[in-house]
């Protein structure tokens, strides 16, 4: 029995909602409950529908082959083929053969009926895992609503996926049963120019809360009102949850939730973000929050995608001797294509002052340049966020002082707004490269900072791939920055990105894939599909490098990684165990799609 409770009349609007906000996804001839199990795979369809097909002989196949695609595979003439083979986990043919040439002894063949694919994305600046951290059940789809009637639907949705409970009678609950989004909106992405509404919130009767990126916005309803008095916060009239701690990234209302969280819930919500990432495409991550919680996800087996994570934790406050052994000892683990610690960074140490203004007020000499010095030294990669030409130049200056050798470590510079091609001939010479990212999508009109010069970027000599920012600050969703990227415009509908520095679709999925992948020293596994590399492709919803397709829309219908599916929304690959939206992804790492 569902737990999802809302009043009749408004219920029939959200199941009434486009299933492609819903699921995201391309709708198939029926869901795992109306059609029979069945081996066979990818014979039938009906009309013009995509085929449903089954998984059963997928699971642990010794050949895949998927055909009849659009496959874009980023190698360096920009090959487009109709077949891949799949061994194992590495794909031994991209080729225009047809599939019985290919695959006349796979286990499982996959029809993509024409269904256009392209490799695992590969976000190169993303706080992913300290998303999933935040308490309540996050509602991740939220970044892509654009009314109040989306936002509905995206928290009737929640609810059904996690079977979240109503508070018991009689109480508030707890922050395990609030719908919650922390971070990465806006009010001015929604159609009415606000967050939604008590009145709206107010027609379920699981508590929720709403807070806007940098703090810039919140909204609660009456059953969050009571949870959050009872701690003793005040809720305005309008349904505002003050906020009095100073910190717009830490409010009074995400202290009180996160009091109530566990360890375990944090573990939950990390794995409930990545297999929501799998359903955009994100299929490795190069996470910038502390490693913790993604290291007991993957050491617990849930490998739903690849996480390249931080050497340190820098919100601590290490001595220059400590951070030199931390470094150290986290260099010395194991390397594996799933989890691997990568580089020094967002921060070596948090900078006294976030927006500085002169160059000390950059970094703390007497701290900040030992432990440059002793990545150096150890030959640790190191991803610097600078995010202003003040910080990019300062940066600089740091890198250019080193006595080591950094020219083959890949030392890089996060974000990069108003990057002067001088600092991009600076860093190049240094081997390094340049991350920028698209959070201007979601909070330009916050911070008031200008965007990087992408396409300048682009067409200089220097390494450069791209990051999102997502998690508070900025969305994640790589398709919502695709559509910046291509068209300038935020998630307000203005135009902020002057025509001179927009890329292309197929530019900007480069960036994405192979150029994300030099980054961590990963261009000869993983960016393209390429013969002798790592499984990882996504087949998406949409034709992307079609004209006339509104990017915002894009998900995956299906994500391999590793050459295993990790993400269905069973248009192409139908799961029996696939939730009741059709869609699947495995919680822990016995589940296989089935």
């Amino acid at each position: 029995m569902l737990t999802f409770k809302i009043k009749r009349s408004y219920r029939s609007r959200w199941l009434g909602l486009p299933l492609a906000l819903l699921v995201g996804g391309i709708v198939g001839c029926g869901g795992s409950d109306s059609v029979d199990q069945s081996d066979l795979i990818g014979v039938d369809t009906v009309g013009d529908i995509v085929p449903v097909q089954f998984a059963a002989s997928c699971n642990g196949a010794s050949g895949i082959v998927l055909f009849n695609g659009n496959i874009h595979t980023m190698d360096p003439d920009g090959s487009v083929v109709s077949t891949v083979r799949i061994q194992d986990n590495i794909i031994t043919h991209a080729t225009n053969e047809d599939e019985e040439a290919v695959g006349r002894d796979a286990d499982c063949k996959i029809n993509l009926a024409g269904s256009t694919v392209i490799p695992g994305l590969i976000d190169n600046h993303v706080h992913i895992t300290g998303r999933g951290e935040k308490p309540g059940h996050m509602a991740f789809n939220m970044d892509s609503a654009r009314s109040w009637d989306d936002a509905v639907a995206v928290i009737g949705k929640k609810i059904v996926e996690n079977n979240v409970p109503l508070p018991d009678v009689g109480t508030v609950g707890t922050q395990d049963n609030f719908i919650t989004v922390i971070g990465a909106i806006t009010a001015g992405q929604f159609a009415e120019g606000s967050l939604p509404d008590v009145a709206t919130l107010n027609q379920f009767e699981h508590p929720v809360y709403l807070e806007a990126a940098i703090g810039s916005a919140s909204v609660t309803n009456d059953a969050g009102k009571a949870y959050f008095e009872s701690k003793g916060i005040t809720v305005n009239a309008d349904g505002s949850v003050v906020n009095t701690t100073g910190n717009p990234f830490f409010s009074n209302a995400l202290g009180a939730l996160g009091a109530d969280q566990t360890e375990q819930d944090r573990i939950n919500g990390a794995i409930d973000v990545l297999g929501w990432a799998a359903s955009v495409g994100i299929t490795t991550a190069q996470n910038m929050d502390p490693p913790d919680i993604a290291k007991q996800v993957f050491d617990a087996g849930n490998a739903i995608m690849r996480i390249r994570a931080q050497l340190h934790n820098a919100r601590l406050p290490l001595s220059p001797e400590e951070f030199r052994d931390i470094i150290a000892a986290n260099l010395a683990e194991p390397k594996d294509d799933l989890f691997s610690f990568y580089t020094v960074g967002e921060f070596i140490e948090s900078p006294p002052f976030f927006f500085p203004t002169t160059a000390d007020q950059v970094f703390t000499d007497a701290t900040f340049l030992p432990k440059l010095s002793f990545a150096a030294d150890l030959m640790a990669t190191v991803h610097q966020h600078a995010f202003s030409p003040l910080e990019i130049s300062t940066y600089l200056d740091a890198y250019e002082a080193q006595t080591s050798d950094i020219t083959r470590v890949r030392w890089q510079l996060a974000h990069v707004n108003n990057m002067t091609t001088d600092s991009m001939d600076r860093l190049d010479a240094l081997g390094g490269g340049a991350v920028p990212a698209f959070y201007s999508y979601t909070s330009a009109n916050l911070v008031g900072q200008a965007f990087a010069p992408y396409k300048t970027l682009y067409e200089h000599d220097i390494h450069v791939g791209m990051g999102s920012d997502g998690g508070n600050v900025g969305v994640i969703n790589p398709w919502l920055g695709i559509y910046h990227l291509t068209t300038g415009i935020d998630d307000t509908g203005a135009v902020i990105v002057d025509e001179s520095e927009r890329l292309t679709v197929a530019q900007s999925i480069e960036l994405f894939t192979i150029g994300n992948a030099w980054f961590s020293f990963d261009e000869d596994k993983l960016g393209s599909i390429e013969t002798g590399k790592l499984a990882d492709l996504v087949v998406l919803t949409g034709a992307v490098f079609d004209t006339g397709i509104d990017l915002r829309d894009v998900k995956s219908a299906l994500t391999l990684i590793d050459g295993k599916i990790v993400y269905s929304d069973n248009s192409i690959v139908a799961c029996s165990n696939a939730n009741s939206f059709g869609e699947w992804f495995p919680r822990s790492g016995t589940e296989v799609c089935g």
